[in-house]
C-alpha cells in the first residue's frame, strides 16, 4: 500500500486530495504539511506543522513520513488576495519547491505529482493576453516576459518539477487547474459571498462574453490521484515530465461564477437588474482608485488588474488529460459551487453567527 504526503494539505486543493485518498484507499498512510496544520483536518491523517521554505522542515517531515508519492500543493497566490512581494512569492513557489524536489529524491519518492496552474500560459500582453482553446502546446511565461510574479513564479517552479523526471527514479507531472473553487475554499466564494452579504451583487463589468474555465476542487483531486497512479505504472504512458491542463470541460463566461454563487446563497435578482459597468469605463476607475490608495495609504476598492481578468478570454482545452490520464470531471459547475456555498454558509458563516 502507498504512503502519501501532501503539501498544503490543509488548503482548498489540498483537503481535496486527502479527501479523495479517505474515500477510495481506506487505511492508506495520509501525512499532510502545513503551516498551519489544525484547520480543515480529517480524522486518521497524520498532520506535520512545517514550512517548504525551510530546507530543516522539508527534511523533518520527509524523514518522518517516507512517503511513495508526493502531492505538493503549497503556494503563495496573489491574485485577489493579500498583497505579497515578489521576492516572497518565489521564495515559497520556486525555492520552496525546490527543496521539496530535491528532498523528495533523495527520500525515495516515487511519483511527484505538483499542483501548478492554467495561468502558466498567460504569456504576452503582460500577462494579459487572452486565451481561448488554449492547450499544452502553448507556450509558458518566462521571467523576462514581466506582468504578475504568480504565473511566472508557478512557470518557474513546473519546469523545475518536469526536468526533474527520472525514468530509474521519481517520476513527476504538472497539473493546472484553473480557477479552483469548492469546499474549504477561501478565496472565491467568499470573495463574492461577502460582495453578495455587502449588497454589491448587482454589478458586472464588461458584457459577459469572455469565456473562463473554472475546477471544481473535487475534480482536480481525481486528476492528482489517476496522475500519481499513472506514475507508479512501470509505463507511466506518455505521463512523466508532462504537464496536464485540468478544468470542468466547461468554459463558461466569467460572470456566470460569481451569479451562479450568489445563486446558491439565495439571491434572486433578475439579471436585468444587474448593473452592467463598460470595461472601460471600470478601467478609467480602477486606475483612479489605485492613485488614490497609494496617495491616501489605504487598499483600492477595485484595481486595473481586477477589471483585466474579469474580462479577458481564459479557457483551457483538456483534451490530453482525458486521453493520457482518463480524467473526466465528475461534478459539474453548478454542484461544485452548490456545495462550496453550503459549506462556507456552514462552516464560515454559521460559526460566525453562533460566536
Amino acid at each position: 500500500m502507498n504512503s502519501y504526503l501532501i503539501t498544503g494539505g490543509c488548503g482548498l486543493q489540498g483537503s481535496h486530495i486527502v479527501e479523495k485518498l479517505l474515500q477510495t484507499q481506506p487505511g492508506c498512510k495520509i501525512a499532510v504539511m502545513a503551516r498551519n496544520p489544525t484547520v480543515n483536518t480529517f480524522p486518521g491523517v497524520e498532520y506535520l506543522k512545517g514550512d517548504i521554505t525551510s530546507a530543516v522542515d522539508v527534511e523533518a517531515v520527509l524523514a518522518a513520513t517516507r512517503p511513495t508519492v508526493v502531492f505538493h500543493c503549497a503556494g503563495a497566490m496573489t491574485v485577489g488576495r493579500k498583497a505579497i512581494g515578489d521576492e516572497a512569492v518565489r521564495k515559497i513557489n520556486v525555492d520552496g519547491t525546490r527543496l521539496m524536489v530535491d528532498a523528495s529524491k533523495r527520500f525515495g519518492v516515487k511519483a511527484f505529482v505538483f499542483t501548478s496552474s492554467a495561468s502558466v500560459a498567460q504569456k504576452g500582453k503582460g500577462g494579459w493576453a487572452d486565451l481561448q482553446n488554449c492547450d499544452e502546446t502553448f507556450p509558458t511565461v518566462e521571467e523576462s516576459d514581466g506582468g504578475l510574479i504568480y504565473p511566472r513564479s508557478k512557470a518557474a517552479s513546473e519546469r523545475l518539477v518536469l526536468a526533474a523526471d527520472d525514468q530509474m527514479g521519481m517520476r513527476t507531472v504538472s497539473l493546472r487547474p484553473a480557477v479552483i473553487y469548492g469546499e474549504r475554499d477561501n478565496d472565491q466564494i467568499p470573495n463574492f459571498m461577502a460582495k453578495y452579504r455587502a449588497g454589491l451583487g448587482r454589478l458586472q463589468i464588461g458584457d459577459n462574453t469572455n469565456l473562463f474555465s473554472f475546477t471544481y476542487g473535487g475534480n482536480a483531486a481525481d486528476a492528482h490521484l489517476l496522475a500519481a497512479e499513472k506514475l507508479l505504472r512501470p509505463d507511466p504512458s506518455g505521463v512523466g515530465g508532462e504537464a496536464f491542463f485540468i478544468t470542468n470541460g466547461e468554459p463558461r463566461p466569467f460572470w456566470d461564477f460569481p451569479w451562479a454563487i450568489m445563486r446558491a446563497a439565495g439571491d434572486t435578482t433578475p439579471r436585468e437588474q444587474v448593473r452592467v459597468v463598460p470595461r472601460t469605463l471600470a478601467l478609467a476607475v480602477a486606475f483612479i482608485a489605485e492613485w488614490f490608495a497609494w496617495l491616501t495609504g489605504s487598499k483600492p476598492f477595485i484595481t486595473v488588474p481586477i477589471v483585466k481578468y474579469t474580462t479577458m478570454h481564459r479557457w483551457y482545452n483538456i483534451a490530453k488529460a482525458r486521453e493520457r490520464l482518463g480524467y473526466e470531471p465528475k461534478v459539474d459547475f453548478e454542484e461544485g459551487i452548490r456545495r462550496g456555498v453550503m459549506w462556507y454558509t456552514e462552516h464560515i458563516e454559521g460559526k460566525s453567527h453562533a460566536e
